[in-house]
């Protein structure tokens, strides 16, 4: 019993250093992130909804998307040579998914999240570089991956859209009987933008669109 509540403990205690000493996005930044990715949205003119990012990247970025089985801990990977195909690639830039996560019941949304999330490392991060590479994991602690989380938050679940949702009373009243029937409003997002559930939920507690619905 005494191990299990040290274990507890330690996760407990390693989870506030790291928000405490993990630095934030500011606002600056954010909007910085959001009007790359609203120029992204009017440049191949992205709708709202039923967006297919996974033909989107393949036919307007040339991305090349893989699933290989990788180590547990890494969600994806990214590989860009402006000059050279990836190896064991037929473009320039290559995104792999673990092969492991095609188990997770969620596992098309889930990889549609890591896809952007690799696109925004290329759109963020890259910049003048020839060859770039990110290996992408469960932890997003450091600046660059909050950055790229953020990107992928504002190209699937576009912030104007679901405030829209929210504050539109059609739209609202038509929420709130799904919520009636069961469902819960964090299900209801992940459906409409096909994303997680976690994702979904984590976006509306950002956005904080609950709270001005009550």
């Amino acid at each position: 019993m005494f191990s299990v509540i040290m274990k507890i403990a330690t996760k407990i205690l390693k989870r506030y250093i790291q928000e405490s000493i993990m630095p934030e996005l500011s606002n600056e930044r954010m909007n910085e992130i959001k009007n790359e990715v609203n120029k992204i949205i009017k440049l191949y003119n992205i709708p709202d909804f039923d967006f297919d990012l996974i033909k989107f990247l393949s036919t307007d970025e040339d991305f090349e998307i893989q699933m290989q089985y990788i180590d547990d801990d890494t969600t994806g990977l990214l590989f860009v040579d402006d000059n050279n195909k990836i190896v064991n690639s037929n473009s320039n830039r290559l995104i792999v998914i673990n092969q492991k996560l095609i188990n997770d019941e969620e596992f098309e949304r889930k990889r549609r999240f890591i896809c952007a999330h690799e696109y925004g490392h290329f759109v963020l991060h890259k910049k003048d570089s020839v060859t770039f590479a990110r290996r992408d994991t469960k932890n997003k602690e450091t600046i660059e991956e909050k950055e790229a989380e953020y990107f992928a938050y504002c190209l699937l679940l576009p912030e104007n859209i679901i405030k829209l949702i929210f504050k539109n009373e059609s739209t609202l009243n038509i929420v709130n009987n799904m919520v009636k029937d069961g469902m819960t409003y964090s299900e209801i997002i992940a459906d409409l933008f096909n994303v997680s559930i976690k994702k979904a939920n984590d976006r509306l507690k950002e956005l904080n669109v609950l709270n001005s619905t009550n």
